[in-house]
C-alpha cells in the first residue's frame, strides 16, 4: 500500500508544485518547422518548439513531452536543465497540436514531427544528436528507433531514451479507462479536447459530436484519434500503433526506464514486450518514484542524458 502511494505522490508531487512555482530554465529562442500532413500530402504542418543553443557544444537532445503536454511541461523543463548544465544543446518539440495552435492532432505511433525535429538545421554540426522522450513522448522515440532500422537511414539519430513509455497501448488504455484512474485521465483529456477544439474553430479539424462526452480514451481514439489517421476503431489503432512489436528491430541505441509503481503505465503491461528486445536496448527497472517523477536522489533524468552522452555511462 505504501509503495503504490508513494507512487502516486511522485506522480502528483511535482506536477502540482511544479505548476504553482515553475522550475527556472534559460529562455529558448522560438523554434519551427514544417512537415506533410501525411505522408505524400502536398499539405503542411507547422511543427513549433524552443531551441537552446550552448557554446562549444557537441552534443543536442531533442525532448519530447508525453500526451496532453507540450514542450512548457515541467517535467520537459526539468530535463532542459539538466541537460543544459551538463553542456548539451536542447530542443524542446510539439508535437503536433500540442501548442494549442490547432494545426492538427497526434497519435502514438507518428514520428515524422520527431524526424523533421532531429533533422533540423539547428542540429546540423552536432557530432551527436539524440532524443529523450517522457511518458507516451518516449513510446514514439521508441518508434524513431525502430524506423531507422534499415541501415541505409536517414535520418540523423545516434541514440534515443525513453522515460516511463507505454509500449502495449490496449492494456495500457484499459488501465487508464478504469474508474479508479479518473483523476489521471481526465486531467489529459481536458488538454486533448481543447487541443482538438482549437482545431476545429481553425478548420484543420473536424467533429460533430460533444467533446465533452468523450470521456474515456477508448471513446477519444474511437472518435477522434482513429478517424483522423484512417484506422476503423480504437482497438486496431491501439494494436497498430503499438511500438512493443518493433522493440526487437531497433536500429540505433536506446534507453527505456521503466517505474515498477507508475501508477499510469503498470509495470505489468511492459513485460510481454520485453521477453526478446533489440540487443540496442537496453532496460532499466527502477522503483521509488511515479509517472515520469522520481525522488531527486534516484537522479533517473539525469543518468538517462548521461547515457545519451555515451550509452557506455553507468551514472549521471
Amino acid at each position: 500500500m505504501f509503495r503504490r502511494a508513494r507512487g502516486h505522490f511522485w506522480t502528483l508531487a511535482p506536477t502540482i508544485g511544479r505548476t504553482l512555482v515553475p522550475g527556472r530554465v534559460e529562455p529558448g529562442q522560438p523554434w519551427d518547422t514544417e512537415v506533410p500532413r501525411d505522408p505524400g500530402d502536398e499539405r503542411r504542418i507547422r511543427i513549433t518548439g524552443l531551441w537552446h543553443a550552448v557554446d562549444a557544444a557537441t552534443t543536442a537532445v531533442v525532448i519530447v513531452h508525453g500526451l496532453g503536454g507540450c514542450s512548457e511541461s515541467w517535467y520537459v523543463r526539468h530535463a532542459t536543465r539538466e541537460a543544459l548544465a551538463r553542456g548539451i544543446a536542447v530542443l524542446r518539440v510539439n508535437v503536433r497540436g500540442a501548442d494549442a495552435l490547432g494545426e492538427d492532432i497526434h497519435h502514438a505511433g507518428l514520428t515524422a514531427d520527431l524526424h523533421a525535429a532531429i533533422s533540423s538545421k539547428e542540429l546540423a554540426g552536432f557530432r551527436r544528436r539524440t532524443m529523450l522522450g517522457f511518458s507516451m513522448g518516449g513510446h514514439m522515440a521508441l518508434h524513431l528507433a525502430a524506423d531507422l532500422h534499415a541501415v541505409d537511414r536517414t535520418t540523423p539519430c545516434d541514440a534515443i531514451a525513453a522515460i516511463c513509455p507505454p509500449v502495449d497501448l490496449l492494456p495500457v488504455r484499459h488501465h487508464l479507462d478504469r474508474p479508479v484512474v479518473y483523476p489521471y485521465r481526465e486531467y489529459m483529456l481536458k488538454k486533448l479536447r481543447e487541443m482538438v477544439r482549437v482545431g476545429i474553430a481553425r478548420g484543420r479539424l473536424t467533429y460533430q459530436g460533444d467533446l465533452r462526452r468523450l470521456r474515456t480514451f477508448e471513446a477519444w481514439d474511437g472518435a477522434i484519434v482513429a478517424p483522423r489517421y484512417g484506422w476503423p476503431d480504437a482497438d486496431t489503432y491501439a494494436r497498430q500503433a503499438s511500438v512493443g512489436p518493433r522493440l526487437g528491430t531497433l536500429g540505433i541505441p536506446a534507453l527505456l526506464i521503466a517505474e515498477r509503481r507508475d501508477p499510469m503505465i503498470p509495470a505489468s503491461t511492459l513485460h510481454g514486450s520485453l521477453v526478446n528486445p533489440s540487443s540496442n536496448l537496453e532496460v532499466r527497472w527502477v522503483d521509488g518514484g511515479g509517472h515520469c517523477g522520481f525522488p531527486p536522489r534516484m537522479r533517473v533524468v539525469s543518468s538517462a542524458i548521461a547515457w545519451l552522452e555515451d550509452p557506455a555511462a553507468t551514472d549521471g
